[in-house]
């Protein structure tokens, strides 16, 4: 591992975490481990971070972030919800298409945190678009979205067996006919 000493403890954990969930996931991770190869100790790694799944979601929940303002920027002048959406859409296959191609196989780690960053963002997205600020009563937003997702992961499961089919235009539909339902 690259040691850069002008990094941050901070991020030397976060980069030497990063490099570690890409190559072995979550689960075969470990502190000792990543403290070893840092060359801190693991009470350095518990002075920032209260576990190693903190470290995972705060890795996480920057990418999502990055992915998100992304996003925001690429479809601010769209005007109408239904071009939002199919973007996003097609932005989460896009970026599934480019991990597929990549040559990383289904059981490598390498795209974990950023493959569930990207599903966040776009999430939060839709439901940005889609909501626009209004409210919907919680139980009928939870039920939408799960459903959201189930169309979701069953396209990206398209995407991954065949990466050269086009279908965000028609997962695209499948979601607005779910969250804007016609009258």
């Amino acid at each position: 591992m690259k040691d850069n000493k002008n990094q941050s403890p901070k991020e030397r954990i976060l980069n030497g975490f990063s490099m570690y969930f890409g190559t072995y996931g979550l689960k075969k991770t470990t502190v000792d481990e990543v403290a070893t190869e840092l060359k801190i100790s693991k009470k350095t790694i518990y002075n920032y971070f209260n576990s190693k799944k903190a470290i995972y979601d705060y890795l996480v929940e920057n990418s999502s972030n990055r992915h998100q303002n992304r996003m925001e920027k690429s479809i601010a002048s769209r005007g109408e919800t239904g071009l939002k959406v199919k973007d996003i859409i097609n932005d989460l296959f896009t970026g599934e298409i480019k991990r597929v191609e990549s040559g990383i196989s289904r059981i490598s780690h390498k795209f974990d945190i950023d493959r569930t960053a990207h599903i966040k963002a776009c999430g939060n997205m839709l439901r940005q678009v889609t909501l626009g600020g209004r409210e919907e009563p919680e139980e009928e937003t939870v039920r939408k979205y799960e459903f959201v997702s189930s169309i979701i992961d069953s396209g990206i499961q398209l995407v991954r067996s065949t990466p050269e089919r086009e279908i965000g235009d028609d997962v695209a539909k499948a979601v607005l006919s779910v969250i804007i339902p016609k009258e």
